[in-house]
């Protein structure tokens, strides 16, 4: 299963390589920083 997302999210990065003038090793450390803010809740907001 792991090696199917990997495929997966390797061709997404590729993909907005592609389409946003960025290194695949660039739309992949974006998609990694993306997915790494999903994992905790928003901040609380103060106001």
């Amino acid at each position: 299963m792991e090696l199917v997302a990997d495929r997966e999210i390797t061709a997404e990065a590729e993909y907005y390589a592609r389409k946003c003038g960025l290194t695949r090793e660039e739309a992949q450390r974006i998609l990694d920083e993306a997915k790494q803010g999903q994992k905790s809740p928003p901040p609380e907001r103060s106001w």
